[in-house]
Protein backbone atom coordinates (compact mmCIF):
# COMPACT_ATOMS: atom_id res chain seq x y z
CA UNK A 1 0.00 0.00 0.00
CA UNK A 2 1.05 4.05 -0.53
CA UNK A 3 0.00 7.11 -0.08
CA UNK A 4 0.26 9.67 -2.21
CA UNK A 5 0.01 13.75 -1.16
CA UNK A 6 0.82 16.18 -3.76
CA UNK A 7 0.94 19.63 -2.28
CA UNK A 8 -2.06 21.83 -2.97
CA UNK A 9 -3.93 24.53 -0.94
CA UNK A 10 -3.79 22.32 2.36
CA UNK A 11 -0.59 21.13 2.71
CA UNK A 12 0.31 17.89 4.03
CA UNK A 13 3.06 18.22 6.74
CA UNK A 14 2.83 14.22 7.82
CA UNK A 15 1.52 10.92 6.35
CA UNK A 16 0.75 8.59 7.65
CA UNK A 17 -0.98 4.96 6.70
CA UNK A 18 -3.11 3.18 10.24
CA UNK A 19 -6.03 0.60 10.26
CA UNK A 20 -7.70 1.99 13.77
CA UNK A 21 -8.75 5.48 15.11
CA UNK A 22 -6.70 8.10 14.86
CA UNK A 23 -4.66 8.93 18.21
CA UNK A 24 -3.99 13.30 17.87
CA UNK A 25 -0.91 14.48 19.11
CA UNK A 26 -2.57 17.82 19.67
CA UNK A 27 -5.77 19.28 20.98
CA UNK A 28 -8.08 21.41 18.47
CA UNK A 29 -7.48 24.67 19.42
CA UNK A 30 -9.63 25.78 22.15
CA UNK A 31 -10.25 22.48 23.22
CA UNK A 32 -12.49 22.85 26.78
CA UNK A 33 -11.74 20.18 29.72
CA UNK A 34 -15.40 20.09 30.28
CA UNK A 35 -17.45 18.84 27.66
CA UNK A 36 -20.56 20.46 26.82
CA UNK A 37 -24.05 18.49 25.21
CA UNK A 38 -25.15 20.61 22.09
CA UNK A 39 -28.97 19.89 20.81
CA UNK A 40 -30.62 19.44 17.17
CA UNK A 41 -29.76 22.80 15.37
CA UNK A 42 -33.20 22.55 14.25
CA UNK A 43 -34.66 22.15 17.35
CA UNK A 44 -37.07 19.30 16.46
CA UNK A 45 -35.03 16.34 18.93
CA UNK A 46 -31.70 16.51 21.28
CA UNK A 47 -28.94 14.99 19.43
CA UNK A 48 -26.44 12.67 20.92
CA UNK A 49 -23.49 14.68 20.40
CA UNK A 50 -21.02 16.58 22.16
CA UNK A 51 -19.07 19.84 21.35
CA UNK A 52 -15.21 20.10 23.33
CA UNK A 53 -14.32 22.78 21.10
CA UNK A 54 -16.74 25.51 19.04
CA UNK A 55 -17.65 23.87 16.44
CA UNK A 56 -16.26 20.63 17.12
CA UNK A 57 -19.00 17.43 17.10
CA UNK A 58 -17.93 14.64 18.88
CA UNK A 59 -19.59 11.70 19.95
CA UNK A 60 -21.36 7.78 19.26
CA UNK A 61 -23.13 7.71 16.20
CA UNK A 62 -24.71 4.71 14.10
CA UNK A 63 -24.99 4.32 10.37
CA UNK A 64 -28.76 4.14 8.90
CA UNK A 65 -29.12 3.31 5.41
CA UNK A 66 -32.26 4.66 3.45
CA UNK A 67 -33.58 6.82 0.53
CA UNK A 68 -34.39 10.45 0.50
CA UNK A 69 -36.10 10.85 -3.02
CA UNK A 70 -39.25 8.56 -3.66
CA UNK A 71 -41.92 8.81 -5.95
CA UNK A 72 -45.39 7.38 -5.75
CA UNK A 73 -48.95 7.34 -7.63
CA UNK A 74 -48.93 10.97 -6.43
CA UNK A 75 -46.70 12.20 -8.99
CA UNK A 76 -47.85 12.95 -12.58
CA UNK A 77 -44.78 11.22 -14.16
CA UNK A 78 -45.27 7.59 -11.66
CA UNK A 79 -45.17 4.98 -13.69
CA UNK A 80 -45.87 2.50 -11.04
CA UNK A 81 -49.62 2.13 -11.02
CA UNK A 82 -52.52 2.82 -8.81
CA UNK A 83 -51.61 0.58 -5.85
CA UNK A 84 -48.18 2.37 -5.49
CA UNK A 85 -48.98 5.30 -2.96
CA UNK A 86 -47.03 5.83 0.20
CA UNK A 87 -48.33 3.52 2.50
CA UNK A 88 -46.81 0.73 -0.36
CA UNK A 89 -43.82 2.96 -0.83
CA UNK A 90 -42.97 2.74 3.06
CA UNK A 91 -44.09 -1.24 3.08
CA UNK A 92 -41.86 -2.12 0.49
CA UNK A 93 -39.45 0.18 0.80
CA UNK A 94 -38.89 -1.45 4.98
CA UNK A 95 -39.29 -4.93 3.36
CA UNK A 96 -36.21 -4.08 1.05
CA UNK A 97 -33.91 -3.25 4.12
CA UNK A 98 -34.17 0.50 4.29
CA UNK A 99 -33.67 2.33 7.80
CA UNK A 100 -35.49 5.18 6.42
CA UNK A 101 -37.13 6.46 3.16
CA UNK A 102 -39.06 9.80 2.37
CA UNK A 103 -41.77 10.18 0.17
CA UNK A 104 -41.14 13.04 -1.98
CA UNK A 105 -43.71 13.69 -4.78
CA UNK A 106 -43.60 16.53 -7.15
CA UNK A 107 -45.17 19.94 -5.87
CA UNK A 108 -46.25 20.45 -9.61
CA UNK A 109 -49.51 18.31 -8.68
CA UNK A 110 -49.59 17.16 -5.34
CA UNK A 111 -52.29 18.29 -3.59
CA UNK A 112 -53.04 19.12 0.22
CA UNK A 113 -55.02 16.37 0.74
CA UNK A 114 -52.75 13.72 -0.97
CA UNK A 115 -49.21 15.39 1.02
CA UNK A 116 -51.78 14.58 4.47
CA UNK A 117 -52.37 11.25 3.00
CA UNK A 118 -48.75 10.93 3.00
CA UNK A 119 -48.38 12.11 6.51
CA UNK A 120 -50.96 10.15 7.71
CA UNK A 121 -49.15 6.73 5.65
CA UNK A 122 -45.94 7.93 7.34
CA UNK A 123 -47.10 7.85 11.02
CA UNK A 124 -48.50 4.48 10.45
CA UNK A 125 -45.29 3.17 8.86
CA UNK A 126 -43.13 4.59 11.25
CA UNK A 127 -41.59 3.12 13.78
CA UNK A 128 -38.53 4.27 15.99
CA UNK A 129 -35.70 2.07 16.61
CA UNK A 130 -36.55 -0.11 13.45
CA UNK A 131 -37.73 2.11 10.15
CA UNK A 132 -37.98 6.25 9.98
CA UNK A 133 -40.78 7.26 7.20
CA UNK A 134 -41.12 10.24 6.08
CA UNK A 135 -42.92 12.87 4.12
CA UNK A 136 -41.40 15.73 1.82
CA UNK A 137 -41.93 17.39 -1.77
CA UNK A 138 -39.67 18.07 -4.53
CA UNK A 139 -40.30 21.18 -6.27
CA UNK A 140 -38.89 22.70 -9.49
CA UNK A 141 -37.52 26.04 -10.83
CA UNK A 142 -40.30 25.70 -13.63
CA UNK A 143 -37.80 27.31 -16.14
CA UNK A 144 -35.92 25.50 -18.83
CA UNK A 145 -33.61 23.55 -17.97
CA UNK A 146 -35.06 22.95 -15.02
CA UNK A 147 -33.62 22.83 -11.60
CA UNK A 148 -35.04 21.09 -8.64
CA UNK A 149 -35.27 20.92 -4.89
CA UNK A 150 -36.61 19.17 -2.24
CA UNK A 151 -38.96 20.07 0.86
CA UNK A 152 -38.26 16.64 3.57
CA UNK A 153 -40.27 17.08 6.46
CA UNK A 154 -42.69 19.62 4.66
CA UNK A 155 -45.62 19.66 7.69
CA UNK A 156 -47.72 21.45 4.76
CA UNK A 157 -47.16 22.12 1.05
CA UNK A 158 -46.49 25.39 -0.36
CA UNK A 159 -46.93 27.04 -3.78
CA UNK A 160 -45.50 26.42 -6.15
CA UNK A 161 -42.80 28.98 -7.53
CA UNK A 162 -41.26 29.74 -10.66
CA UNK A 163 -37.37 30.52 -11.25
CA UNK A 164 -34.72 29.84 -8.93
CA UNK A 165 -34.95 32.72 -6.60
CA UNK A 166 -38.53 31.81 -5.71
CA UNK A 167 -37.71 28.40 -5.24
CA UNK A 168 -34.58 28.85 -2.61
CA UNK A 169 -37.26 31.69 -1.39
CA UNK A 170 -39.66 28.61 -0.77
CA UNK A 171 -36.21 26.58 1.20
CA UNK A 172 -35.35 29.37 3.19
CA UNK A 173 -39.13 30.38 4.57
CA UNK A 174 -39.49 25.96 5.59
CA UNK A 175 -38.31 26.44 9.06
CA UNK A 176 -39.27 22.52 9.73
CA UNK A 177 -37.96 21.59 6.50
CA UNK A 178 -34.52 19.89 5.48
CA UNK A 179 -33.51 21.39 2.12
CA UNK A 180 -31.80 19.59 -0.89
CA UNK A 181 -29.97 20.26 -4.24
CA UNK A 182 -31.98 17.61 -6.55
CA UNK A 183 -30.00 15.53 -9.32
CA UNK A 184 -27.73 18.61 -9.58
CA UNK A 185 -25.17 17.59 -12.15
CA UNK A 186 -27.97 15.90 -14.18
CA UNK A 187 -27.66 16.87 -17.95
CA UNK A 188 -32.00 17.53 -18.34
CA UNK A 189 -32.67 19.17 -14.62
CA UNK A 190 -29.81 20.48 -13.52
CA UNK A 191 -28.83 23.56 -11.16
CA UNK A 192 -26.34 25.62 -13.31
CA UNK A 193 -26.16 28.15 -11.00
CA UNK A 194 -25.07 27.57 -7.34
CA UNK A 195 -24.00 30.95 -6.37
CA UNK A 196 -24.56 30.63 -2.52
CA UNK A 197 -27.94 32.97 -1.54
CA UNK A 198 -27.87 34.39 2.22
CA UNK A 199 -31.61 33.19 2.74
CA UNK A 200 -31.79 29.53 1.90
CA UNK A 201 -28.05 29.20 2.96
CA UNK A 202 -28.83 27.88 6.19
CA UNK A 203 -31.99 26.05 5.04
CA UNK A 204 -30.15 23.77 2.59
CA UNK A 205 -28.30 20.96 4.01
CA UNK A 206 -28.09 17.77 1.05
CA UNK A 207 -26.66 17.68 -2.69
CA UNK A 208 -27.44 14.56 -4.34
CA UNK A 209 -25.26 12.10 -6.55
CA UNK A 210 -27.70 10.58 -8.51
CA UNK A 211 -28.54 11.61 -11.96
CA UNK A 212 -25.51 11.87 -13.35
CA UNK A 213 -21.89 10.26 -13.47
CA UNK A 214 -19.68 9.96 -10.48
CA UNK A 215 -17.06 12.25 -11.79
CA UNK A 216 -19.83 15.22 -12.93
CA UNK A 217 -21.60 15.02 -9.69
CA UNK A 218 -18.50 15.21 -7.53
CA UNK A 219 -16.95 18.03 -9.53
CA UNK A 220 -20.49 19.76 -8.95
CA UNK A 221 -20.38 19.18 -5.37
CA UNK A 222 -16.80 20.92 -5.22
CA UNK A 223 -18.48 23.48 -7.19
CA UNK A 224 -21.21 24.04 -4.32
CA UNK A 225 -18.60 24.20 -1.02
CA UNK A 226 -16.78 26.78 -2.58
CA UNK A 227 -19.68 28.75 -3.18
CA UNK A 228 -20.07 28.86 0.68
CA UNK A 229 -22.79 26.05 0.80
CA UNK A 230 -22.87 23.73 3.95
CA UNK A 231 -24.48 20.66 2.26
CA UNK A 232 -23.61 17.09 2.90
CA UNK A 233 -24.16 14.52 0.33
CA UNK A 234 -26.68 12.39 -0.18
CA UNK A 235 -27.18 9.76 -2.80
CA UNK A 236 -31.06 8.24 -3.83
CA UNK A 237 -32.87 6.57 -6.26
CA UNK A 238 -35.55 9.22 -7.49
CA UNK A 239 -37.43 6.24 -8.26
CA UNK A 240 -40.85 6.19 -10.22
CA UNK A 241 -41.78 2.54 -10.14
CA UNK A 242 -42.82 0.47 -7.09
CA UNK A 243 -39.12 -1.01 -6.50
CA UNK A 244 -38.60 1.02 -3.66
CA UNK A 245 -35.24 0.11 -2.21
CA UNK A 246 -34.31 -2.29 -4.91
CA UNK A 247 -31.44 -0.22 -5.81
CA UNK A 248 -27.89 0.31 -4.76
CA UNK A 249 -28.04 3.90 -4.19
CA UNK A 250 -28.24 4.98 -0.28
CA UNK A 251 -27.86 7.94 1.86
CA UNK A 252 -26.01 6.78 4.76
CA UNK A 253 -26.71 9.65 8.07
CA UNK A 254 -24.68 9.15 10.84
CA UNK A 255 -27.11 9.71 13.66
CA UNK A 256 -27.62 9.03 18.02
CA UNK A 257 -30.84 6.77 17.21
CA UNK A 258 -32.92 5.76 14.29
CA UNK A 259 -35.82 8.25 14.35
CA UNK A 260 -37.44 10.90 12.25
CA UNK A 261 -36.01 13.23 15.09
CA UNK A 262 -32.02 12.42 15.43
CA UNK A 263 -32.14 11.78 11.58
CA UNK A 264 -33.20 15.13 10.75
CA UNK A 265 -30.38 16.53 13.45
CA UNK A 266 -28.02 14.52 11.66
CA UNK A 267 -28.74 16.04 8.19
CA UNK A 268 -29.38 19.02 9.48
CA UNK A 269 -25.31 18.90 11.18
CA UNK A 270 -24.29 17.49 7.54
CA UNK A 271 -23.47 13.81 9.27
CA UNK A 272 -24.12 12.13 5.91
CA UNK A 273 -22.47 9.75 3.47
CA UNK A 274 -23.91 9.58 -0.08
CA UNK A 275 -23.17 5.34 -1.60
CA UNK A 276 -23.69 4.09 -4.73
CA UNK A 277 -23.82 0.61 -2.66
CA UNK A 278 -26.47 -1.04 -0.20
CA UNK A 279 -24.17 -1.05 2.61
CA UNK A 280 -21.05 1.06 2.75
CA UNK A 281 -20.16 3.84 4.61
CA UNK A 282 -17.74 6.44 5.63
CA UNK A 283 -16.54 8.84 8.36
CA UNK A 284 -14.20 11.56 7.87
CA UNK A 285 -12.78 13.03 11.32
CA UNK A 286 -10.02 16.09 11.85
CA UNK A 287 -8.75 15.10 15.49
CA UNK A 288 -11.85 13.55 16.69
CA UNK A 289 -14.31 16.28 15.15
CA UNK A 290 -16.75 14.87 12.90
CA UNK A 291 -17.67 15.74 9.54
CA UNK A 292 -19.90 18.32 10.02
CA UNK A 293 -17.83 20.27 12.31
CA UNK A 294 -17.32 23.90 11.26
CA UNK A 295 -13.65 24.67 12.89
CA UNK A 296 -12.52 27.92 13.46
CA UNK A 297 -8.59 29.07 14.15
CA UNK A 298 -7.54 25.53 13.00
CA UNK A 299 -3.36 25.91 11.74
CA UNK A 300 -3.31 22.07 11.28
CA UNK A 301 -5.42 18.77 11.05
CA UNK A 302 -4.93 14.97 12.01
CA UNK A 303 -7.47 13.73 9.36
CA UNK A 304 -8.48 10.34 9.46
CA UNK A 305 -10.89 8.01 7.43
CA UNK A 306 -12.47 5.05 8.23
CA UNK A 307 -14.37 3.28 5.06
CA UNK A 308 -16.07 0.31 5.18
CA UNK A 309 -18.31 -2.51 4.09
CA UNK A 310 -20.86 -4.89 5.07
CA UNK A 311 -19.98 -7.05 2.82
CA UNK A 312 -16.49 -9.29 2.57
CA UNK A 313 -16.38 -9.56 -1.33
CA UNK A 314 -17.00 -5.57 -1.35
CA UNK A 315 -13.65 -3.90 -0.39
CA UNK A 316 -12.31 -0.75 -1.25
CA UNK A 317 -9.16 0.16 -3.82
CA UNK A 318 -8.16 3.55 -2.32
CA UNK A 319 -9.47 6.45 -0.59
CA UNK A 320 -9.28 10.12 -1.89
CA UNK A 321 -9.15 13.25 -0.17
CA UNK A 322 -10.52 16.50 -2.47
CA UNK A 323 -10.09 19.93 -1.14
CA UNK A 324 -10.92 23.33 -2.42
CA UNK A 325 -11.39 23.84 -6.32
CA UNK A 326 -11.54 19.68 -6.36
CA UNK A 327 -7.57 19.81 -5.89
CA UNK A 328 -6.41 16.38 -4.51
CA UNK A 329 -5.29 15.99 -0.85
CA UNK A 330 -4.25 12.76 -0.43
CA UNK A 331 -4.77 9.32 -2.22
CA UNK A 332 -4.18 5.82 0.03
CA UNK A 333 -3.96 2.98 -1.79
CA UNK A 334 -6.62 0.54 0.02
CA UNK A 335 -5.58 -3.03 -1.55
CA UNK A 336 -9.11 -4.21 -1.65
CA UNK A 337 -9.66 -4.43 1.85
CA UNK A 338 -13.18 -4.64 3.06
CA UNK A 339 -12.68 -2.04 5.72
CA UNK A 340 -10.22 0.73 5.32
CA UNK A 341 -8.66 3.34 7.11
CA UNK A 342 -5.98 6.00 7.15
CA UNK A 343 -5.01 9.38 8.49
CA UNK A 344 -2.71 12.35 7.40
CA UNK A 345 -1.49 15.88 8.73
CA UNK A 346 -2.92 18.83 6.78
CA UNK A 347 -1.87 21.99 7.38
CA UNK A 348 -4.56 24.28 7.00
CA UNK A 349 -4.83 27.03 5.20
CA UNK A 350 -8.21 28.63 5.95
CA UNK A 351 -10.90 28.90 4.56
CA UNK A 352 -11.02 25.55 3.44
CA UNK A 353 -12.96 22.40 3.21
CA UNK A 354 -11.81 18.40 2.68
CA UNK A 355 -14.31 15.98 1.88
CA UNK A 356 -13.28 12.34 1.83
CA UNK A 357 -13.85 9.85 -1.49
CA UNK A 358 -13.77 5.71 -1.30
CA UNK A 359 -13.72 3.58 -4.55
CA UNK A 360 -14.58 0.06 -4.45
CA UNK A 361 -13.46 -3.05 -6.37
CA UNK A 362 -16.43 -3.32 -8.26
CA UNK A 363 -16.78 0.43 -9.46
CA UNK A 364 -19.01 1.80 -6.32
CA UNK A 365 -18.41 4.84 -4.72
CA UNK A 366 -19.46 6.40 -0.96
CA UNK A 367 -18.55 10.26 -0.14
CA UNK A 368 -18.64 11.69 3.06
CA UNK A 369 -19.83 14.95 4.18
CA UNK A 370 -16.86 17.80 4.29
CA UNK A 371 -14.88 19.35 7.43
CA UNK A 372 -15.01 23.04 7.04
CA UNK A 373 -12.59 25.49 8.33
CA UNK A 374 -12.89 29.02 9.02
CA UNK A 375 -9.81 31.29 9.57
Amino acid sequence: MHVRCPSVALSVLLVAACSGEVVSDRDPPGAASDAMSAGDAGGDHADAMVVVDPGCVQGDFADFHGDLHDHTSHSFDFDGGASGDPAAAFRIGRGNGLDFLSVTDHLRTLTAAQHENCKASASAANLPGTFAAICGYEETTGEAPAAHGMFLFASAIRPDQVGRDGLLAQEASCDECVGQFNHPANGTFPWTDLSYDEAAGPHMHLFEFNGAGFDAALARYADALDAGWHVGPSWNSDTHLQNWGEGLNRTVVYASELSREALKAAMRAHRTAGASDRNAGIVLRANGCWMGSELTGWSTADISVDASDANSDEGFTRIRLIGGGGASLGDFDCGGQQNCSFHQQLAIEAPAWVVAVADQVDGSHVVSAPLWFAP
